[in-house]
């Protein structure tokens, strides 16, 4: 049953559903979480790909669900397209590009959908150490919730505590503390200060970027890609008649650079207008535009060219020239037009009209009003001009002798009223009049008109339907009031171009763009305001004017000409208010300067400062010295979390650790000595145990019950302090809203109050605002600061810059990457705590934008190809050289002889080590499902070296060797499967069965033939049988020393794949969704039954002859086994469905080599019958090709070992199975099971569903 809920419930549901990982008990039993840490928890509402939410099914439909999620993983393991849309980081190690790919506490199908980002499809492993975890079980009892202090009155608390000390004593001798606290980082607690040759580097990981130049760089995005549509001057043209732009001769075109042309030997021009209106005759009324320069030069320098200023808006005058009305193609019928063209002759009249008689009065003989006064470089005056006098009109009313200011009605209104043939829209009442004058006041360009304009003159108010005459003239000062809504902000720019209260450039900048943002303009160009702020600085602060410019660039340009970047480097420090509505539309650039938190720019202290501006890229800054800190996504650094973990590690406690470590390690050796000597006819302890005995008690007993004792009275005095001074630096990312409680278990075991949350959402008071937009959840983890952050973004954050410092706070700006223009972008801005910025590093041309970029069009999309990552040939070598290795002997005491005579205590204890082999399959499964094998590997390498010693200690008493037998098959029994696990892991391939085939072959034939060989050997190289112990002893011990190394310094070397931290991020997704499985497999499984059965009878059927080791030559049976491998390999290449006929083969020739009558020491015979040692890898590669999920090729496995073990305990406890009858009744029966299996799965496919 599924429940589709619609895209426009969308946003609604996700506010409801839960976000994040809810915290868990603090009492949790360290038994039942080594056991089931991946317990069983409610399915929640999954996203799918069509934004629909589908809630969990019932119990009946659990098996559809686990099929949905393997496909989905299976899915989400396949590679990506390097051309893809998929985000990008340059990794902080090597500076390489890489795919961005984020791990999370949820499951992956539970998050909501997108493509922009991969998911890590397991949980991230813990770093936690044993000690810890054992040792907070052990003490959870006496410790107080939430925090790391004992309840050391509480007797009975104190009492469960040492209780469960003394039961986990057995547990805690087998997990060797003292190893794990030899590798990096808690040796370094050992050093003294004067023994180090260096500091070690605790600052954040650096930012790294692809350094791409100013001018341009390799897959960056040029700016013509999206070019800004400039249209010509109309400042406030009309909104039902809007004009389209001609293009003038000559004019230079959108993108020509514009700057103010001075005309040669004039160097007046730069102060005052190209063109005026002059009257001729005064009289009359008439006026003739007039070159400036020209009429200077024919009438003199000493000719009165002081002129008045015309102030109007467009939208109240219509002043469009026929040319353009005809050229219109917006108007709805001819009568608008018509309409149009009239109003427009009647407001030229009109304007022209006030202007002479502003000058009459004035006695003056100009005056200046654009549409005559602004021409292009041809001499044609335009309404839609390009000239470049269009940036120089607050210069012209610097220049004025006085100013008039011209209202009316709306265009629009006078429109309406010719169409009614009304003769005008209303009258000049004073109510009217304040009312246009509000208007007019409410354009952007009208406010610097008026800030400008001369003081020492009133300005006239003209008003239509006045008369000819002003209405009014007002003192500048007063205008504040009468026209403007922000008349405050209005009143301090008037004061400071008054000179009554000056204004710093920083508060300038400042108050004046809060002004002109308020007001409305048709924008002439994208920088209109920007434009209009420069009109109010001296010429010497103004940038060159980019027509293609952005109005955020085109700011930026006027920031670094007027103040050097400083206004810039402070704004970046804010974080704008989300807005209330239209959540998919960008706010506007001049939004940036607002903040959440209610400062103001001039309140920032930057760190860093704004040095240019990207010139290939929109709205980008190029950023110098901004300390900044990368953010890893992928996991968490293991030596970051153990540095904090022990923080100012306690001498005492490691010193205790390690010196038992190397203390046990020279007993190892010396118990090996012992039983090899004692084999001999040697006794080393005089016919006693009990001075080993003493020994490993002291060596491993004694810190396996001061060490958790000792680690949580450390924890005592381990707080936040002394944890931050002490822990590497890092943030780590998180997708999903997590519990600080819930990290700090990850990361130390248990929550002790450590991590002080932060919800950003709610320190900023957006919350509400921004859950409706269209972002997602993260979480960021400091370990410096020990900080745990919830965060809402539209990517995940991959830089934290630390900007700049408002009211005693860092400002942190978090940004993600833009592979293809090499950009940070802004997401969201958190404040922290100062000390912060100690532990960053500087980063240098760093290129910032402020929102997300735009879409980029069809066709220009710039490919992204990350740098190649592929695991080192020679690592998985070493990896494959070592599971072997470790193999080795652990199957041997499986190929029992029935044939062979052997002694009691021998029979015995091969019947206790195959019955201890078959039940450790159990918990072999549990260990490799429920635990992370990174943790597991190195428990297993130490128990198996210091085995030896141990076996040393139980004698060659009968009980002692069926107590051998017990111990070494329990330890083999667990590891063995965990090694053949991991080979499966390492070298599965999707649709590539031919490798797992030739890797499986080669582990199982070295593994049993390496330790027979080395033997041989040994034999052959001494032949005195005096020394054949000391020798082997000495192989013993040299594998001891190999084993602890590896399982020491390599403890994060072997593992699964998504557990190694050596293994890219990426790769470790695709081959962890290989583990999850992808192929087919059915409801009702009757596989597993069957490849038991399978492998109990193909043993059965099959046995070793006599003198396994001593007839057949070793090294022409590598050879045969090498030459069946790569025939194997390229059939299963080739055919894949072969598998289950080399399987039946390989029974057949074995089978028939145990039985043959003939002579035993006949060579092909004996090749024949050890073709057994395949058996075992070739259920697996048919298992492998079965089944679809992981759990279930693992259970293959366990079972397919239990069957071999079962083979081998029923020949040494019955002779019934050694006859020939029944070998060949089993091989016939094995065979016969194949064949039904391959039958039902030939006629069943339909039924294939995918298994979890």
């Amino acid at each position: 049953m599924t429940l589709s809920v619609t895209s426009a419930d969308l946003h609604y549901i996700h506010s409801l559903t839960p976000c994040g990982v809810k915290d868990e008990p603090a009492q949790l039993g360290f038994f039942k979480s080594l056991l089931y840490s991946q317990k069983y928890q409610p399915k929640k509402p999954a996203w799918n790909e069509n934004n629909t939410l589908e809630m969990p099914p019932s119990r009946e439909d659990d098996e559809s669900v686990s099929s949905r999620a393997a496909h989905d993983r299976a899915e989400a393991a396949r590679p990506s397209d390097p051309t893809s849309s998929v985000l990008h980081y340059v990794q902080p190690s090597d500076g390489k590009l890489a795919p961005l790919i984020v791990q999370s506490f949820q499951d992956a199908v539970s998050l909501p959908p997108t493509r922009l980002w991969q998911r890590l499809g397991t949980t991230p492993p813990s770093p936690t150490t044993t000690l810890g975890k054992m040792s907070y079980w052990i003490g959870a009892p006496a410790l107080e919730p939430g925090s790391a202090q004992l309840r050391l009155s509480d007797a009975r608390a104190l009492g469960q505590a040492g209780l469960r000390l003394v039961l986990s004593w057995p547990l805690s001798c087998i997990f060797f503390y003292g190893f794990e606290f030899m590798s990096p980082p808690f040796q370094s607690a050992l050093q003294t200060p004067g023994a180090q040759l260096a500091r070690p580097d605790v600052r954040y990981p650096p930012v790294r970027h692809l350094g791409a130049s100013e001018a341009g760089a390799p897959g960056a995005r040029p700016s013509q890609a999206s070019p800004v549509q400039r249209r010509a001057y109309t400042d406030d043209i009309d909104l039902d008649t809007d004009m389209p732009a001609t293009e003038p001769p000559d004019s230079g075109g959108d993108d020509a650079v514009h700057t103010i042309l001075v005309e040669a030997r004039d160097q007046g021009a730069a102060s005052r207008p190209r063109h005026l209106c002059y009257i001729r005759d005064p009289a009359l009324d008439e006026y003739e535009t007039i070159n400036v320069s020209q009429f200077l030069d024919q009438e003199g320098d000493d000719v009165d060219m002081e002129f008045v200023f015309v102030s109007y808006t467009r939208e109240q005058f219509r002043v469009a020239t026929d040319e353009e009305i005809d050229a219109y193609a917006g108007y709805p019928d001819e009568a608008t037009r018509e309409a149009n063209r009239q109003l427009a002759h009647n407001d030229r009249a009109t304007l022209v009209g006030w202007g002479l008689d502003a000058a009459r009065r004035a006695g003056k003989r100009a005056f200046w009003i654009d549409f005559e006064c602004v021409r292009d470089r041809d001499g044609v005056a335009r309404t839609s001009s390009k000239s470049d006098d269009v940036y120089r009109i607050c210069d012209v009313v610097r220049a004025a002798h006085s100013m008039i200011i011209a209202i009316s009605p709306p265009a629009s209104d006078k429109v309406a009223a010719l169409l009614r043939t009304d003769r005008q829209a209303s009258g000049a009442e004073p109510q009217a009049t304040t009312k246009w004058l509000r208007h007019w006041g409410s354009r952007l360009w009208t406010l610097p008109e008026l800030l400008l304009c001369p003081g020492e003159h009133r300005v006239q108010l003209y008003a239509l339907g006045s008369g000819s005459g002003p209405v009014a003239a007002l003192a500048k000062r007063n205008f504040a009031e009468r026209a403007w809504d922000d008349a405050a902000l209005v009143q301090e720019l008037l004061h400071h171009y008054e000179g009554s209260a000056i204004l710093s450039g920083m508060r300038l900048l400042e108050t004046a763009l809060a002004c002109f943002a308020r007001r409305g303009t048709h924008s002439f160009s994208p920088g209109d305001v920007a434009y209009a702020l420069m009109g109010l600085l001296p010429t010497g602060q103004r940038p060159v004017v980019h027509p293609g410019d952005s109005g955020f660039e085109a700011f930026a340009r006027l920031s670094l000409a007027s103040d050097a970047g400083a206004f810039l480097s402070r704004m970046v420090c804010l974080l704008p208010p989300p807005p209330q509505h239209h959540y998919d539309v960008a706010p506007a650039w001049y939004e940036n300067v607002k903040d959440t938190w209610g400062a103001r720019v001039r309140d920032v202290h930057p760190n860093s400062r704004v040095v240019g501006i990207a010139a290939d890229v929109r709205d980008t800054l190029l950023l110098d010295g901004v300390p900044g800190a990368a953010v890893r996504w992928d996991a968490f650094d293991d030596d970051t979390a153990r540095q904090a973990e022990l923080a100012a590690p306690s001498k005492t406690l490691i010193s205790l650790l390690i010196a038992s470590g190397g203390l046990g390690l020279g007993a190892a050796a010396v118990l090996c000595l012992a039983a090899n000597v004692s084999e001999g006819g040697h006794d080393i302890f005089g016919g006693s145990v009990l001075p080993g005995v003493i020994m490993v008690g002291v060596l491993f007993g004694a810190p396996a019950l001061l060490a958790p004792a000792l680690y949580l009275f450390h924890q005592r005095g381990g707080g936040h302090t002394r944890r931050q001074k002490h822990a590497q630096a890092q943030l780590v990312g998180v997708e999903g809203r997590v519990a600080a409680g819930v990290v700090e278990r990850h990361l130390w075991g248990r929550d002790n109050g450590l991590l002080t949350l932060i919800d950003a959402d709610a320190d900023a008071g957006s919350g509400s605002a921004t859950c409706q937009r269209k972002m997602f959840e993260f979480t960021l983890v400091d370990t410096h600061m020990m900080m745990v952050t919830h965060i809402r973004a539209q990517k995940p954050p991959v830089a934290a810059f630390a900007v700049g410092a408002a009211a005693h706070q860092q400002r942190l700006l978090l940004c993600s990457y833009d592979a293809r223009d090499d950009t940070f972008v802004r997401e969201t801005v958190v404040r922290v705590d100062n000390a912060m910025v100690d532990q960053m590093r500087r980063v240098d041309r760093a290129r910032l934008r402020l929102h997300a970029a735009a879409a980029w069009p069809p066709g220009e999309e710039v490919p992204v190809t990350a740098a190649r990552d592929s695991v080192g040939r020679w690592q998985q070598e070493l990896l494959f050289i070592f599971l072997t290795l470790m193999a080795m002997d652990m199957l041997l005491p499986l190929y029992w002889d029935s044939r062979a005579q052997y002694g009691y205590s021998e029979g015995h204890r091969t019947m206790a080590y195959c019955g201890a082999f078959l039940l450790a399959q159990a918990p072999a499964f549990l260990l490799i499902t429920h635990q992370s094998l990174l943790r597991v590997v190195p428990q297993l390498v130490l128990l198996h070296a210091f085995l030896p010693g141990f076996l040393a200690l139980l004698g060659d008493s009968n009980t002692g060797q069926v107590l051998r037998g017990l111990v070494s098959g329990a330890v083999h029994g667990t590891a063995y499967p965990v090694m053949a696990a991991l080979v499966w892991l390492w070298w599965w391939r999707p649709h590539d069965p031919a490798q797992l085939t030739a890797r499986v072959l080669a582990f199982a034939a070295l593994s049993l033939a390496l330790p027979l060989l080395s033997q041989r050997a040994v034999a052959r190289l001494l032949p005195d049988r005096m020394l054949r112990p000391y020798a082997l002893y000495f192989r013993d011990v040299v594998a001891i020393m190999l084993q602890v190394a590896v399982a020491t310094f390599g403890r994060r070397w072997v593992g699964r794949p998504d557990e190694v931290p050596w293994l890219s991020a990426r790769l470790r997704r695709q081959m962890a969704a290989g583990a999850d499985g992808g192929g087919p497999g059915r409801k009702y499984d009757v596989v597993l039954p069957v490849l038991f059965a399978v492998s109990l009878l193909a043993h059965l059927a099959t046995d070793l002859p006599r003198g396994f080791a001593a007839t057949a030559p070793l090294l022409g049976l590598l050879c045969v086994y090498a030459v069946v491998i790569m025939a194997c390999t390229v059939c299963v290449t080739r055919f894949p469905q072969s598998i289950t006929l080399l399987l039946i083969s390989i029974i057949a020739l074995s089978s028939v080599g145990s039985v043959w009558p003939g002579r035993e020491d006949a060579w092909l015979i004996t090749m024949l019958a050890n073709l057994r040692v395949l058996l075992l890898p070739f259920v697996w590669v048919l298992a492998d090709a079965l089944l679809a999920a992981w759990p279930r090729k693992l259970q293959a496995l366990c079972l397919s070992l239990a069957g071999m073990a079962a083979d081998s305990l029923l020949k040494t406890t019955t002779t019934l199975v050694s006859a020939w009858q029944m070998r060949v009744g089993a091989g016939a029966a094995a065979i016969a099971l194949l064949v039904g299996l391959w039958v039902y799965e030939r006629t069943n496919r339909r039924g294939h569903i995918l298994l979890e």
